[in-house]
């Protein structure tokens, strides 16, 4: 018996069963293939997954008696009104039974609120979905931003993790309401960086009647970048990991010719300048760059002129394998 194709691409897999049972009984006909889409789902699931026998007259007494909730209830019984719910969002065509049960399993944990704000959930998105749930509670919260984005998700998961080991996150109902409200991903972006700005770096002691001053958090390196310098460092975001694990730290020069800058941290006591700038990205004279090493060398700080990057570049670290037969001739020598 051919299966008609328009039937083959609403009910897919199934499609054979349901043209059976409306060619068997017809008072089915109205109840599989002209109900709402919460209700053909519910039909499809049963049909895919429930332990229905092979008796086709049982069958169709069954769909025909039974409304579709409950039959959606006998394949999950432990299911509530929220996966009813996301009934409303799947496709418009029946899905692989597989793919029926992870839906199931996230209607009812964590991830079904973003399942229930999704304009629609495809099979495609579950792996987002089952991710969330793996994640810090609040990450699901900002479905809007991620973009249905496994990436961002764990990012915006570490982020949270370290706000919450160093104390720098507001109670969970504060930041939820927050991170609902974003839609963008710089808007996460934004989140994490005011609160990480928070954090007090590890910066050396500094007498106070030196001209070098250690910036204590990230706000204020940020601060006092775009305020009082307006220069580009405000949003150069590679340095952000070495400040907040103390590898890298900003100074204000405040001589005659004001700067900001950039040191790595080789080891206690020994630093490299990595960037340096003036107000409005002016270039700093070599006059007070010399100001500045002296400055650092009168308070115990030794500057050398690379850093890391700089000491490491342009090596090549590739090794020479020798030939087989060489190799060969090594092994019989020994």
């Amino acid at each position: 018996m051919e299966t008609a194709p328009m039937l083959t691409a609403v009910w897919n897999d199934l499609s054979d069963d349901v043209l059976a049972l409306i060619l068997e009984h017809p008072e089915l006909w109205f109840r599989l293939l002209a109900a709402g889409k919460q209700q053909f789902h519910a039909y499809a699931i049963w049909l895919a997954l429930a332990e229905r026998g092979s008796d086709e007259q049982a069958v169709a007494y069954h769909i025909y008696e039974h409304h579709p909730r409950v039959l959606l209830t006998e394949v999950f019984p432990e299911s509530d009104h929220r996966l009813w719910r996301v009934l409303q969002k799947l496709p418009e065509h029946a899905l692989r039974g597989n793919d029926y049960q992870r839906i199931a399993r996230l209607a009812s944990g964590p991830a079904v609120t973003a399942m229930l704000a999704a304009k629609t959930v495809l099979p495609t998105h579950l792996q987002f979905y089952e991710t969330l749930e793996t994640l810090d509670p609040l990450v699901a919260e900002a479905h809007q931003a991620l973009g249905l984005k496994v990436d961002a998700a764990n990012r915006l998961h570490s982020g949270l993790t370290l706000l919450r080991e160093f104390g720098l996150l507001e109670r969970d109902e504060q930041a939820a309401k927050i991170l609902r409200a974003t839609t963008q991903k710089k808007q996460l972006r934004q989140f994490l960086v005011r609160r990480l700005g928070k954090l007090q770096l590890a910066v050396p002691d500094v007498p106070t009647d030196s001209k070098l001053k250690p910036m204590t958090d990230l706000n204020m390196v940020m601060r006092q970048a775009h305020q009082v310098f307006r220069n580009c460092l405000r949003f150069n975001s590679i340095y952000w990991s070495g400040l907040l694990t103390g590898k890298t730290i900003y100074f204000t020069w405040s001589g005659q010719f004001p700067a900001i800058l950039a040191v790595e941290v080789l080891t206690p006591g020994i630093i490299a300048i990595e960037e340096i700038e003036g107000p409005d990205n002016e270039n700093v004279p070599d006059a007070t760059k010399a100001e500045i090493v002296a400055e650092f060398s009168r308070i115990g700080m030794r500057v050398l002129s690379s850093g890391y990057s700089d000491i490491l570049s342009g090596y090549s670290w590739e090794i020479e394998v020798p030939e087989l037969e060489e190799e060969n001739e090594l092994i019989l020598a020994a």
